[in-house]
């Protein structure tokens, strides 16, 4: 059986994502794409691109493994798992992710990740996170030190 176009874009999104491929991940997205996640908040198309590229070269030993389901033409969702080592301390993080997206002539339209932060933040973060992860004002926080780091990134390359 031939799959959708919108299988397609995700296998090879999260098959290159497992590569270390950033390049290879940003052609799947449309050039009005939009992301959120709890780390980053929203992004648009060019912040998105610069966040795998950040990513995947700051990560030197990323692991991803992911499942696909509930594609059909327009939409798509995956979990994935992402285990790495985070920040200076290099604290081990395994973090569980449930993404949907929008799929539009084939491209990712709009992406949406899911995970819980404050088990991230424990495992990212250790102490701080134990005791303020779920707090909003930690969540603030996060997004907006992942928003500088991201700015600083982009204002770099």
């Amino acid at each position: 059986m031939r799959m959708n176009t919108t299988e397609e874009c995700l296998i090879k999104f999260y098959t290159a994502f497992a590569a270390g491929n950033a390049e290879q991940m940003n052609t799947c997205y449309h050039r009005d794409a939009t992301f959120h996640d709890p780390a980053f908040g929203h992004l648009d198309f060019e912040e998105v691109k610069a966040m795998w590229k950040m990513l995947i070269s700051r990560s030197k030993s990323l692991s991803i493994e992911f499942e696909i389901f509930e594609v059909n033409e327009n939409h798509g969702a995956a979990t994935w798992v992402a285990s790495y080592p985070f920040g200076k301390n290099q604290r081990s993080v395994v973090n569980h992710v449930h993404s949907s997206f929008e799929i539009e002539n084939g491209l990712i339209l709009k992406q949406r990740d899911k995970f819980d932060l404050w088990k991230w933040s424990r495992q990212a973060l250790g102490t701080p996170g134990l005791v303020f992860g779920w707090t909003p004002s930690m969540k603030k926080q996060i997004q907006s030190k992942s928003k500088k780091m991201l700015a600083r990134y982009m204002s770099e390359t």
